[in-house]
């Protein structure tokens, strides 16, 4: 099987037992493009609920993730533009640009603080609709929770706020 296959079933696996777990309480959905709501990964398990993966099972995501991550695929080729316009230090170039640097103002506080030449209005616009594109062709990599799960997670959510 290939990676993504197996990255997939381990995130599917996850949102079931999420979702089949009685006692679970969710703190945070992740959402990502669109406001859609993304699958736990065994690591973000730890962060937005109160139980936790196995250590076997977040090493072999992260080990899958970063095999993909270095891949070949259309996805791979989008982060290597992004790197390519927006240099980055510490973290994934699309993560550090969707999280913190949406608008142009702010990227220039972002160039200042690590010396980097700034973008220009071109190269600004570029970078956005290659993040766009990243993020729409990440969430075909990954599972999407069914309808079921999204109210189960919705409904868990709103009980613990």
């Amino acid at each position: 099987m290939s990676p993504k296959k197996i990255r997939t079933d381990l995130e599917r696996s996850v949102m079931q037992h999420v979702v089949s777990t009685k006692e679970v309480e969710i703190f945070d959905l992740d959402r990502g493009y669109n406001g859609r709501i993304l699958s736990f990964s065994p690591a973000s398990l730890r962060y937005c609920t109160n139980i936790s993966a196995d250590a076997d099972s977040r090493y072999m995501y992260g080990n899958l993730s970063e095999r993909i991550h270095s891949g070949k695929g259309e996805r791979s080729r989008v982060e290597r533009e992004i790197e390519k316009i927006l240099p980055t230090r510490g973290g994934l170039p699309h993560e550090i640009f969707v999280r913190y640097y949406m608008h142009y103002d702010t990227l220039r506080e972002y160039c200042d603080a690590y010396n980097f030449p700034m973008l220009t209005r071109e190269e600004f616009n570029q970078l956005k609709k290659l993040v766009k594109k990243w993020r729409i062709l990440s969430a075909q990599e990954h599972y999407s929770p069914t309808k079921q799960e999204k109210r189960k997670l919705k409904k868990l959510l709103s009980k613990n706020k």
